[in-house]
């Protein structure tokens, strides 16, 4: 040991790295007794080296050396790092942490109340660690979770933001209904979302249904967050009665997360409602059609009910909407075998989106396949001159691809 320890030592970067790693090859020993009985020498040894050391090569070995040794009486020194000023050193213990199982998380548990909110977060970020190391550490995992769900009632908001979304990261369903009460109790935007994504990640169908609930229902929620939707935002009365979840009472900062609850476990009556609330809201496009299609996995046909199509073909021909929520919103319509039909108008749907893209370079390929659906001569026509003139080959390939 003295050897090694001299090694350490050494002004040379290369003496300490085989230093470094004739520790590390210690663990392969034959005679592992005298191994394990030094073993938290050596890494505190190796620990206030992580911390002097300049050489970024050297302070990742001993990182590498001391995930792989047994170091129990160094998880105090180890412990010191999460206040040292260098992110490089913070970050370092908790990976070295994350590796200690049963071990690591005896020792931190017992600092969970530490005084310092900035070491208690580090202290959950290593729990985790553990925790995602099932395989591995099963025991550890099980006992590190566990200690996680304490972060949920610590004083800080940080904290509990990161135990709530910890908990969703690692599935503990048992968690729900603890993280369920948090969000009808706080106030906070931040830890509120994060509640909502893991409840959205892991609850079942019951606990989704009940956040709608709250959510939707909920007189106080828009007064609780200091915000809510003005008078010209809100709709006619008759719209808010005929609603089986009332939108309006939904802070809007949350709104994102209630159209994924809806279109999770929610109704089409419920997404009908969304849509007419927020049909002028381009803000929203993207997350109410990924509803659309989430929902249509467990109603068949619903882009022919006509709020739903008038959404898909507005969204579709509306040049200040992103292209991916245009695109997916085309694929909805021309998965269908069933015609479907324009409310609005008694013009074939399909011309009509296929003759408004073609203007466009960019939907040009969704236009053509609009067009060839409409299965009509006017479509056919415009197919077959756009072949005609274009040298584009990747196009030609394209709709020979389609049929067209």
């Amino acid at each position: 040991m003295t050897n090694l320890t001299k090694a350490l030592n050494s002004p040379e970067e290369s003496e300490r790295l085989y230093a470094i790693q004739d520790i590390i090859a210690l663990k392969d020993s034959h005679n592992k007794t005298d191994v394990y009985a030094h073993a938290d020498a050596y890494a505190e040894t190796l620990v206030r080296h992580l911390e002097s050391d300049t050489s970024q090569a050297v302070r990742n070995s001993i990182v590498y050396a001391l995930k792989l040794m047994p170091c129990t009486k160094a998880l105090s020194l180890l412990f010191e790092l999460f206040q040292n000023p260098d992110a490089y050193l913070r970050n370092a213990a908790v990976t070295i942490f994350g590796t200690k199982g049963v071990d690591g998380v005896a020792f931190l548990t017992s600092q969970l109340d530490h005084a310092d909110r900035e070491v208690r977060k580090l202290v959950i970020d290593s729990l985790f660690q553990i925790g995602s190391k099932e395989d591995e550490f099963q025991a550890g995992a099980k006992e590190a979770i566990l200690a996680i769900r304490a972060g949920l009632n610590d004083p800080s908001i940080n904290v509990r933001i990161t135990a709530v979304e910890y908990l969703g990261q690692l599935n503990d369903t048992q968690s729900v209904e603890d993280i369920l009460g948090m969000l009808k109790s706080e106030n906070d935007p931040m830890l509120i979302t994060a509640a909502l994504e893991t409840i959205l990640q892991i609850g079942d169908e019951t606990n989704i249904q009940d956040t709608i609930k709250f959510l939707s229902n909920s007189a106080s929620e828009p007064d609780r967050i200091n915000s809510g939707s003005s008078a010209n935002e809100t709709g006619s009365v008759s719209n808010r009665m005929n609603r089986p979840v009332d939108i309006l009472k939904v802070h809007p900062v949350f709104l994102p997360e209630f159209i994924q609850l809806i279109a999770k476990c929610g109704s089409v009556d419920n997404l009908i409602g969304i849509i007419e609330f927020l049909h002028s809201k381009t803000t929203y496009t993207k997350d109410i059609v990924a509803a659309v299609e989430k929902i249509k996995n467990r109603y068949n046909s619903i882009v022919f009910e006509p709020k739903i199509n008038d959404f898909l073909v507005n969204t579709i021909k509306n040049k200040d909407i992103d292209e991916n929520s245009r695109y997916a919103a085309s694929e909805l319509l021309l998965a269908e075998d069933e015609s479907i039909t324009n409310s609005l108008s008694s013009e074939n749907i399909y011309l009509e989106i296929g003759q408004t893209l073609i203007k466009e370079q960019s939907m040009i390929v969704t236009a053509l396949r609009f067009l060839a659906k409409s299965d009509t001569k006017e479509g056919k026509k415009i197919i077959d001159d756009i072949k005609a003139a274009t040298k584009d080959m990747n196009l030609l390939a394209i709709c020979d691809e389609f049929g067209l």
